[in-house]
């Protein structure tokens, strides 16, 4: 473990991470209402943000990567001065003690995290103080969202209904580009549906598959033929916005 931790210690001190964002789109708001952070290591061995997080675990690191993450993460939106949008972060619930001592000198910013459905199935298994970390999310006035893994729903009902935000990811819910992963998509948000909760539709490249979810009652959208992933907080071009427009008129 040693070469790995020195170079984890690297990247900490050099900052080798880059964080770019991509845009949640209301639909009928017509507005940005955030940006989902995607930070990447650079000039190091570890070919994603998982591999080094889960080699940060290995060698003890992990709350200093979580530390440096959500401070930088942080510091980059913080300088789009996009006060009034929401900064989306992926985390594991494990590292909620860790996200919250990363906090604590970080104000004024409106954020979310985003945690993973067979991540959550795990904890509120294991972690009795589950429902009480979530709450004390909420009551920090951090929204948590659930990033659903498959459209069968693996979780029990009462914990959805802990939830502010649903994000459903295409490529997650199906591995496939075809109408099979439309009728998996439909499936999954319409068992959704009825927690009364905003469904985020992520990570599809296809403006089909967003007009269709549009139409089926979704409301906000992240995808890149909206706005391109960026180091920077963009907005969808006007043309695109009354594309948009045309697809609920």
């Amino acid at each position: 473990y040693i070469i790995e931790s020195i170079e984890i210690e690297q990247i900490i001190k050099k900052k080798q991470i880059t964080y770019n964002f991509e845009s949640v789109y209301g639909i009928k708001r017509e507005r940005t209402i955030g940006y989902i952070c995607l930070p990447t290591p650079i000039n190091t061995s570890a070919q994603s943000m998982a591999e080094l997080y889960a080699r940060a675990v290995k060698t003890g690191e992990n709350k200093q990567l979580i530390n440096v993450i959500v401070k930088d993460s942080t510091s980059s939106f913080n300088s789009n001065e996009n006060h009034d949008t929401i900064l989306f972060r992926h985390l594991k619930f494990s590292e909620t003690d860790n996200f919250f001592n990363a906090l604590k000198n970080i104000r004024n910013i409106n954020q979310a995290v985003i945690f993973d459905e067979y991540d959550i199935s795990y904890s509120s298994n294991e972690d009795r103080d589950f429902i009480s970390k979530i709450k004390k999310y909420q009551e920090k006035k951090i929204d948590v969202c659930l990033a659903l893994s498959d459209k069968s729903l693996v979780l029990d009902h009462k914990i959805y209904s802990l939830f502010d935000y649903f994000f459903v990811y295409t490529s997650e819910v199906s591995h496939k580009r075809d109408e099979s992963t439309n009728l998996a998509i439909r499936t999954i948000i319409e068992k959704l549906l009825k927690y009364g909760k905003p469904i985020i539709l992520a990570n599809t490249d296809s403006w089909s598959t967003i007009e269709l979810f549009i139409r089926s009652g979704v409301e906000y959208v992240a995808s890149s033929v909206i706005t391109p992933i960026s180091d920077k907080l963009t907005e969808p071009t006007s043309k695109t916005k009354a594309k948009i427009r045309r697809m609920i008129d």
